[in-house]
């Protein structure tokens, strides 16, 4: 069975204890998925996600799910409907699956017992078809770190690079290109350093790879320093080789060694769990060079 109910185990004692702080420490809500969807035929559907129901239990379910029965939704008249998860406590082994209900009204979060509210269903009337907007998230809620740290929380890739991303292209000649890496007292880091050693500009393309987690991508970031003229502009690239375009600045020029921060839009699409790229064109003057110390990303996007 996809769904599972998660009740702490143990000690009996222990346990309903912990059931107790779980309860005063946090409302029942959604933590992930459970966006409510329209099926086809007009039925109401529930993706897969997790919530904590009002018993102290978690919920996760990994597949869409359908009411097993429901009223008719489409109808002349305005109506609301609340869809919610049903779960009462038991003392048989395994426990009871919680059933997925669409009840007319709108039914108050803050005083409904024995389960978790999903959201609402706000129909307009008329005999039209059902749609994604007529839906209304439930309380979503998020157990993590402070905003503050979020903040600053990369995956990050550390100097040297060179056996973690890949050249794609360097032009007018791969001779122009020197890569050195190792300590760099300057910095008191390992640096690695793209240096034209050529007679014109050349401009080199890396690619480093990162795997996309399930809250997306919400930031790139990167400990880069840029000589003279030259510069380094950054940008995604998705699984299938589309180039997304960053908010705001993304290329950087005559700057000493800092962290530079890139932008994802929030509404990009990118497949999770798949592999994307961390895309960085460096255009390097005669003599100048682009020194890295960490590449990485955040799923945190701003603002908050």
């Amino acid at each position: 069975m996809s769904q599972r109910i998660e009740i702490v185990k143990g000690d009996p004692v222990v346990a309903e204890s912990l059931q107790e702080i779980f309860r005063s420490l946090i409302q029942p809500g959604i933590l992930e998925g459970f966006e409510l969807i329209t099926l086809t035929g007009n039925r109401v559907g529930v993706n897969p996600g997790a919530g904590f129901l009002d018993a102290g239990a978690f919920i996760f379910d990994n597949e869409i799910r359908t009411p097993a029965s429901a009223p008719t939704i489409v109808q002349s008249s305005p109506a609301d409907y609340t869809v919610l998860y049903s779960f009462t406590t038991s003392q048989v082994l395994g426990g009871e699956a919680a059933v997925l209900q669409i009840v007319p009204g709108l039914l108050n979060p803050d005083v409904f017992q024995n389960g978790l509210i999903l959201g609402w269903l706000r129909y307009p009337g008329g005999n039209v078809s059902l749609s994604n907007n007529m839906f209304v998230s439930g309380r979503r809620i998020q157990v993590g770190q402070s905003e503050a740290k979020l903040k600053n929380e990369f995956t990050t890739t550390f100097a040297p690079l060179s056996s973690k991303w890949a050249l794609v292209s360097v032009t007018p000649s791969l001779s122009n290109l020197s890569l050195t890496e190792g300590w760099n007292n300057t910095y008191s880091s390992i640096i690695t350093q793209v240096s034209n050693v050529g007679a014109g500009l050349m401009t080199a393309i890396y690619y480093v790879p990162i795997e996309v987690p399930s809250l997306g991508i919400g930031q790139l970031m990167m400990d880069v320093q840029v000589d003279g003229s030259s510069t380094c502009t950054v940008t995604l690239v998705d699984s299938v080789g589309n180039e997304i375009t960053p908010l705001g600045t993304n290329q950087f020029i005559n700057t000493p060694l800092s962290r530079k921060i890139v932008q994802i839009p929030q509404n990009t699409s990118i497949a999770l769990n798949s592999v994307a790229h961390i895309k960085l064109e460096l255009k390097i003057q005669p003599t100048n060079a682009v020194r890295f110390k960490t590449v990485g990303f955040s799923s945190y996007t701003e603002p908050f």
